[in-house]
């Protein structure tokens, strides 16, 4: 079985990065909930940030981002060969010129919101940064369901007619979720009668079809 290595050897290994060696700050890496890394950012001829490779992780790594102590000591193509030019551009600039950034920024493979922070980590020679990230998912999706609420309740406030209201609902409810159908109707008895249907990209379904085809209720 190979053994991973663990974060703190690899920090020691970290000659240029003065901060590793202190006891201290490696408790204080470890004891972190915020994900954390160190990446020695890779650059090409013409200095432009290409690669990076992990040198650490904390143990919150894996919980916040779904990788593990594995990829230490790997680059990031080998773990996920399509980077984000984005992501190597933010790296590159704050290996470079030590000013560090904090942004938002949203994985789709994972679906994920993160809040992100980079600093440069050790001498301007090392070209190597220091990556806290948290887990904004749930934050993200209260602001835009608060946002998508007040949108709705500013477009109703002025009609008084029941028919302009429920169109005027499903079609910002279908467009706030981005699904193909956001469906109007009332239950009557075994049946159920749509009366407006948000389509997009497939046709409108207005009617009266039998609850069943609905699923169970």
């Amino acid at each position: 079985m190979r053994t991973i290595p663990s974060t703190r050897e690899h920090l020691s290994g970290i000659r240029d990065a003065d901060a590793a060696k202190d006891a201290d700050f490696r408790a204080l890496f470890e004891s972190n909930d915020d994900g954390v890394s160190i990446l020695q950012i890779l650059f090409d001829e013409k200095d432009h940030a290409i690669d990076y490779r992990f040198l650490a992780v904390n143990r919150a790594h894996h919980a916040v981002s779904g990788v593990g102590t594995e990829v230490v000591g790997k680059r990031m193509s080998e773990v996920k060969p399509d980077i984000d030019p984005s992501v190597m551009q933010r790296l590159g600039k704050v290996a470079l010129t030590g000013e560090s950034v904090r942004f938002e920024d949203y994985i789709r493979p994972l679906n994920r919101w993160y809040e992100v922070y980079l600093s440069r980590f050790g001498r301007p020679e090392s070209r190597t940064v220091a990556a806290v990230f948290r887990d904004i998912t749930e934050r993200k999706h209260r602001e835009h369901l608060q946002a998508f609420l007040l949108k709705l309740s500013d477009a109703l406030r002025p009609l008084v007619d029941s028919r302009q209201i429920q169109v005027l609902a499903a079609d910002l409810l279908g467009e706030h979720l981005q699904v193909n159908h956001a469906l109007y109707g009332e239950v009557r008895g075994e049946f159920v009668h749509i009366s407006h249907s948000y389509a997009d990209g497939l046709p409108p379904m207005v009617g009266t079809f039998h609850a069943e085809d609905f699923g169970k209720r």
